[in-house]
């Protein structure tokens, strides 16, 4: 696949990708719908604060790895894969809003792609989102879904040193274009890499599964000293009868 990844929304989540698949020698395209953060990007300044990000930013610009457009249009018509990485913020009553998502896919569906297009989504979504939008996506390309597992303030690093790739598609052949993206990495590194191609909405539960856990972990970490388990002789009490009182979770 020789032609350039065109990736929606310049977040952390869309940044990190651009800087990441530069780093790996794919030509990306950057897609915005704010003309002044296209502006910022071109010379150089990124949308938020990352060690090495300003570099790795100036350095691809430079090379011609990485070119922002304001005209989706312009950026994702020569690409055969578009990964959609805009926001979904949660609303008052915890649910996501798609309203980002859904008009990301309405404008795709308008653009005159040269070569039958591989949508990704790679925002934070619902399960059974995508399955939602297959139906109108697959009248004019294919739909996957690739959760992150991306952290504020290393989305670079974990970008490039995955623990896991997780891609939801209807079928194994339709996610082989996102996949071969990440082939370098199975080259260059001695720990394994995971590809699970799972069917779509599994792809979520993956995600929220890990959210969950991830979460719950945060959560216990922040119980008191008090309910943390320490050897009886260091406790001054007899070992027979140390017994240790159980946290209240």
């Amino acid at each position: 696949m020789n032609r350039p990844i065109c990736i929606m929304g310049t977040g952390y989540v869309g940044m990190a990708c651009m800087i990441g698949l530069a780093e790996l020698g794919w030509t990306v395209h950057g897609c915005d719908n704010a003309p002044e953060r296209i502006e910022r990007l071109r010379a150089g300044t990124p949308p938020y604060r990352e060690d090495g990000l300003q570099e790795a930013l100036r350095k691809h610009v430079a090379n011609g790895r990485m070119h922002f457009f304001n005209s989706l249009e312009d950026a994702a018509k020569d690409s055969e894969l578009v990964l959609v990485a805009v926001g979904t913020p949660s609303r008052d009553d915890g649910s996501a809003d798609l309203a980002a998502l859904e008009s990301a896919l309405k404008e795709l569906a308008s653009v005159r792609f040269a070569a039958w297009p591989t949508i990704v989504v790679r925002s934070t979504v619902p399960p059974g989102t995508c399955d939602a939008f297959a139906s109108f996506v697959e009248k004019w390309g294919e739909l996957v879904y690739a959760p992150e597992f991306l952290r504020e303030g290393t989305a670079v690093r974990d970008f490039l040193n995955p623990s896991r790739i997780v891609v939801g598609a209807r079928k194994a052949s339709i996610a082989v274009p996102y996949v071969r993206l990440f082939e370098a990495f199975l080259q260059r590194r001695t720990r394994e890499v995971l590809l699970q191609r799972l069917p779509r909405d599994e792809g979520h539960v993956c995600e929220r599964s890990r959210q969950l856990v991830r979460c719950a972990r945060r959560e216990f970490g922040r119980r008191p000293a008090r309910n943390r388990i320490r050897p009886a002789h260091r406790a001054g009490l007899p070992a027979a009868r140390h017994r240790l009182r159980r946290p209240v979770f």
